[in-house]
This record gives structure tokens, C-alpha cells and sequence, in this order.
């Protein structure tokens, strides 16, 4: 047997040495991955708290924030007016209890002139009865005669509400009136247009030998509480000497 002396063997171990390091230094370093199946981390979307304390998933929409559900529109003075003066047509006085001020009640005024001081006002609870009531009262004046007006609700609204089809009027106007008389018209004195709104339903007139003489206009006047309409107006209004 061969046998290799110390220096031999001291060659041969630091040629061994060598190669390995060689061969390490070749071999790139292993990096740490975060994904197990090779694909580039993805980025989260925080949770935000719900009502109930709850996560919940972030916005989807670019980063922006949730759009609010709006506010339901308050109903338009028109169609106040179109389901009041309905009401009226219909002698719903529940109905129409229902549209009124809960603590002003309705002010219900003969002619164009808003008397504040004679005018009768009721409340809801009074407007829906106002049809059977038997009670005879003072509505005011007679243009002309200057006679009381003395009447139970059912002939007033004969005479003095629903005298004609208003429902179907030609003419209807909101916050603008339609009808004039000699008399005086003090609608945006007693109701001024800040805090109120009216709608006015007019008859130019119907018979032509009367040339216009003959014109009526009904008159609801609502007052502009938050986001409700509440009706505090019925006047009543036609050509006067």
C-alpha cells in the first residue's frame, strides 16, 4: 500500500477546501418569500366599523366615501295644493284635518281681504267635523250689504269654499294671484311669501255677458314648516263691488 506523507495529505485537503468554496459563491443566496405560491403579495383593504361595532369591508370605489342616501324632497306646494283642493272637492274633511297646522289650525276667510280679527280659524280635530256640525256662525260680512255672514259650515262651503269646480280650474298659480276686485288684497301682509306659500285656483269668469265680472278663486295657503307644508289658508275670493 501507497502511503502519503503529512504534506501530501495537507495538499490535498486545501484543494477540497477550495473547490467548495468555489461552489458556494456561485450559488445565489436564497431570499425569504411572504407568498407560498410565488404571486407578489397583495395589498389589503382596511376594515372600517360598522353601526354595530362590527368590521366591515372598505370602500370599492376609489377611496371615496359612501354616497349618502338623500333626503326625500319635501312634497312641492302643487301637489299640496292639488291633494288639499281634491280633499275639498271630495268634502274629505279628515283629509283635510290631516293636511292642517296642528296648533295654528285653518284660517277660513270669505273674500280676498284676510280678516285676522274676524276671520274663523279651526283646528284640525274642529276641521274634521265641520260638515255635520249644526252650529250656525258669523264667517264676516256680505260684500255690498255688509250683512253677517251667518251660516252652518255645509252652506258657507256651498257658497263660500267650493262654489265651483276648482279641482278643475283653467288657471292655477302658485304664490301669484289671479283674481282682482275693487277690494283690497292683503295676502302677503297676513301671509307673508318667507314663511308662506299659496296656490290659487281661478275662474276668469262663465258667463260672457258678464265680461269677467263674474270670475272666483279659491286660495290655499300653506306654511313652510321644516320639510312639511301645512295648511293654514282657505280664501275664498270673487269680484266684489
Amino acid at each position: 500500500m501507497k502511503r502519503f506523507g503529512s504534506s501530501t495529505l495537507f495538499g490535498i485537503g486545501a484543494a477540497v477546501l477550495l473547490v467548495v468554496m468555489a461552489g458556494c459563491a456561485d450559488s445565489p443566496a436564497k431570499q425569504p418569500q411572504d407568498q407560498t405560491d410565488g404571486r407578489a403579495p397583495t395589498e389589503q383593504t382596511p376594515t372600517k366599523p360598522d353601526g354595530n361595532g362590527n368590521g366591515s369591508q372598505g370602500q370599492s370605489n376609489g377611496g371615496q366615501p359612501d354616497k349618502q342616501p338623500e333626503k326625500p324632497a319635501a312634497p312641492a306646494v302643487e301637489e299640496q295644493g292639488k291633494a288639499a283642493v281634491q280633499a275639498l272637492k271630495d268634502k274629505d274633511m279628515n283629509k283635510l284635518a290631516q293636511m292642517a297646522h296642528p296648533d295654528k289650525g285653518i284660517r277660513i276667510s270669505p273674500y280676498g281681504y284676510v280678516d285676522t280679527d274676524k276671520d274663523l280659524t279651526f283646528k284640525p280635530a274642529a276641521v274634521g267635523k265641520l260638515l255635520t256640525d249644526d252650529n250656525v256662525y258669523e264667517w264676516g260680512s256680505y260684500d255690498g250689504s255688509g250683512e253677517p255672514i251667518k251660516l252652518k259650515f255645509a252652506d258657507y262651503y256651498a257658497k263660500f269654499v267650493y262654489d265651483a269646480d276648482f279641482a278643475k280650474a283653467p288657471q292655477t298659480a302658485v304664490n301669484k294671484t289671479t283674481g282682482k276686485g275693487n277690494m283690497a288684497n292683503n295676502m302677503g301682509e297676513v301671509y307673508p311669501p318667507e314663511r308662506y306659500d299659496f296656490v290659487e285656483y281661478h275662474f276668469s269668469g262663465f258667463d260672457k255677458k258678464f265680461e269677467g265680472l263674474d270670475w272666483k278663486s279659491l286660495r290655499l295657503v300653506f306654511e313652510k314648516d321644516g320639510g312639511r307644508l301645512l295648511l293654514v289658508g282657505i280664501v275664498h275670493d270673487q269680484w266684489t263691488i
